[in-house]
């Protein structure tokens, strides 16, 4: 008995424990049954956790001495049955999410539609003629594997054109239904349009398919294009002028317009656009539209129409003066053009045999001011390959605009009779032979008036003009017959003048009687009127503004009357003030009342400006545009203070700040 107790006592208090013990045990197990087991189980095997099998059994080494397992070894099979089994669950893992991978690509393969479901074509000529039928066959396949229900194609005409369905005429679209479209079955629809443009003009045309695949639940969509050149336009123009032509000489020009075209034009007009210096006196055909747009209507393959122009032309030698014709349909509501032909033909300004030319000395030749003093220069030449003997210049102003008691010439005189000025050999000797090729230059100022003539409203947009002449009564021999005299004409812009004023007042205003008294105190609110006043002589203004700003110790009433009060704003944060006036017209403070503006404002002085007269508004400026010369004009006036010059009541006791 008390031999168990003590081997009792020598397995539970071995160095090794109950492990030792149970790895002991195991060992001996192994060893007594190795010729019956060919399944070895570990010390867990209760727990379910793999088995070793017969190979293994060598790997299992007893410990030295003991005839046991070594701890590693029997820790090394424990691990490789836990990886094999990791393995397995892995593949497992792998296998089913491949096969549901596999199986969601099927399916969306066999929903989605492919990228070739559809093929879209545009049947149509390269090249056209204007005016020609052009006609575009859309073709529609079904490529795909499944049934396309839905087609619409919207048709989109090149610019220019004129469809042949009327309801397209405007938009320049046509649609069209091509239902329900069966796999590898092809459907056509044809569009046709009058494509009319210019020689090499590209025309691009646009096919837009909807449509829906039986299998996918939104529509797709498909676009092509298509572009057709005009190889010509069989409409031809031609002009009747003569080469060149003497300056100031009367014109005659003959424009034949003529169609080749086999289907024909409808609705054709013509426009043409006179060069500079032109005057268009008449036509033989009335025109129908601003002097210058000629209505032909329909014009057939073979037909023509001609117009014949009467004029007078003006320019330099050797300028070319270009008359422009321009063909197509002309909406005269919209003032639009549908182009089909632009051409234009030419004549040359001869060179004069005597040639005389006006420069005003200024910055704007065509634009001076009232009551300002013009310089106007007169250079003169002889292009004949003679010498010239007695020539003379005369030049003839429009009185009405020019103070004739301010003429100042050299070596010239004013002929009170003829009312010109004159040079000839009397006072200039190089005017008595003038020989081939040579010049020279005269000169006069005049000052034109400061008022213009206004009675009347319709007093505006004044010109006047400056005639110079120059010829001879000797003719050269070999140039019998031949007129040598030459004429230039200059003609100037009166600009507008716009006159502003500015002030404020505290007795006697329009808005009533102003808070607090005269003088302004320190700390204590006085109340000013400021006035705007403007006029404008002689042409309308637009854009016209008036901008000033208030101190920061001035406050804005928001109490006025006058002009366009409904267009003032007032900036609070920054005192900025801005009266859009818009339109002034001309004769405004003349013949009709001037633009007025009268608004309250409260001055709250300070310490800083005892003693002295306190600033009230500022930077007060004023712009606008001569809508007849095109000038931009503005004026700036003087800060106003408390300084009330402009009000009789106000003593100078009553400028400066007290206490």
């Amino acid at each position: 008995m008390s031999d168990k107790i003590e081997e009792l006592k020598k397995r539970m208090y071995s160095t090794g424990g109950p492990k030792e013990r149970r790895r002991k045990e195991f060992s001996e197990e192994v060893k007594s049954k190795s010729s019956k087991k060919k399944t070895y189980w570990s010390d867990e095997a209760d727990t379910g956790i793999g088995a070793f099998s017969a190979e293994t059994k060598e790997s299992l080494k007893p410990i030295v001495g003991e005839g046991e397992l070594e701890k590693g070894d029997a820790a090394n099979g424990i691990k490789r049955a836990w990886s094999l089994r990791t393995k397995i669950f892995i593949g497992v893992i792998a296998l089913s999410a491949g096969l549901l991978i596999t199986a969601a690509i099927s399916i969306y393969l066999s929903i989605a539609p492919s990228g070739q479901a559809v093929d879209l074509v545009i049947n149509s000529g390269h090249y056209s003629a204007a005016g020609g039928v052009v006609e575009w066959e859309i073709v529609f396949r079904n490529t795909d594997t499944v049934v396309i229900k839905d087609v619409d194609v919207t048709f989109v005409y090149p610019p220019g054109s004129i469809p042949e369905e009327d309801g397209a005429k405007n938009t320049l679209r046509s649609r069209a239904s091509l239902g329900t479209v069966e796999p590898g079955q092809i459907r056509r629809q044809r569009f046709s349009a009058r494509l009319f443009g210019t020689a090499d003009e590209e025309k691009t045309a646009e096919a837009i398919v909807v449509y829906q695949p039986e299998n996918v639940s939104s529509r797709l969509v498909e676009r092509k294009t298509f572009t057709t050149i005009i190889s010509q336009v069989p409409l031809a123009v031609s002009f009747t002028m003569p080469e060149q032509v003497v300056s100031g000489q009367d014109l005659e020009v003959v424009v034949d317009v003529t169609s080749s075209s086999q289907a024909g034009f409808q609705n054709i007009s013509m426009r043409i656009d006179f060069p500079f210096g032109f005057q268009f006196h008449s036509s033989d055909v009335p025109s129908d539209f601003e002097n210058n747009i000629w209505y032909f209507g329909d014009l057939q393959g073979g037909e023509s129409r001609r117009i014949t122009l009467q004029g007078n032309i003006l320019g330099l030698p050797e300028e070319i003066k270009p008359f422009r014709v321009t063909l197509g349909e002309y909406n005269s509501e919209t003032r639009q053009w549908k182009t089909f032909l632009e051409k234009a033909g030419e004549t040359r300004i001869a060179p004069s045999f005597l040639f005389v030319r006006q420069e005003l000395v200024r910055q704007e030749e065509d634009i001076v001011k009232f009551g300002e003093v013009l310089t106007f220069n007169v250079r003169y030449k002889n292009n004949l390959p003679v010498t010239v003997r007695d020539v003379s210049i005369r030049v003839r102003l429009s009185e009405e605009f020019f103070d004739m008691r301010s003429l100042k010439t050299n070596d010239g005189f004013f002929d009170g009779q003829s009312r010109e000025i004159i040079w000839n050999a009397a006072s200039v000797p190089g005017l008595k032979e003038l020989d081939a090729g040579e010049g020279g230059m005269v000169f006069f100022s005049i000052s034109a008036i400061k008022q213009p003539p206004i009675t009347k409203s319709s007093d505006k947009e004044f010109v006047a003009v400056s005639v110079a002449n120059i010829n001879t009564q000797t003719v050269p021999r070999g140039f019998e017959g031949v007129k040598l005299e030459y004429e230039d004409i200059l003609t100037m812009k009166f600009q507008t003048e716009l006159s502003f004023g500015a002030k404020a007042i505290f007795y006697n205003s329009p808005l009533g009687a102003n808070i607090g008294s005269l003088p302004p105190r320190i700390g204590r609110e006085t109340g000013y009127t400021v006035l705007f006043e403007i006029s404008n002589i002689s042409n309308d203004l637009k854009n016209a503004r008036v901008f000033a700003s208030l101190p920061g110790n001035v406050r804005w009433l928001d109490r006025m009357t006058g002009d366009e009060t409904e267009r003032i704003s007032f900036n609070s944060s920054s005192g900025e003030l801005t009266w859009d006036i818009g339109s002034i017209p001309a004769g405004t403070g003349f013949i009709r009342p001037r633009v007025f503006l009268a608004f309250n404002i409260a001055l709250t002085p300070g310490e800083d400006v005892l003693g002295q007269r306190a600033l009230l508004v500022k930077n007060i400026r004023i712009v606008a545009t001569d809508s007849f010369t095109g000038v931009d004009l503005g004026a700036r006036l003087p800060d106003i203070t408390t300084e009330l010059k402009d009000d009789p009541r106000a003593g100078r006791e009553g400028w400066s700040v007290a206490e």
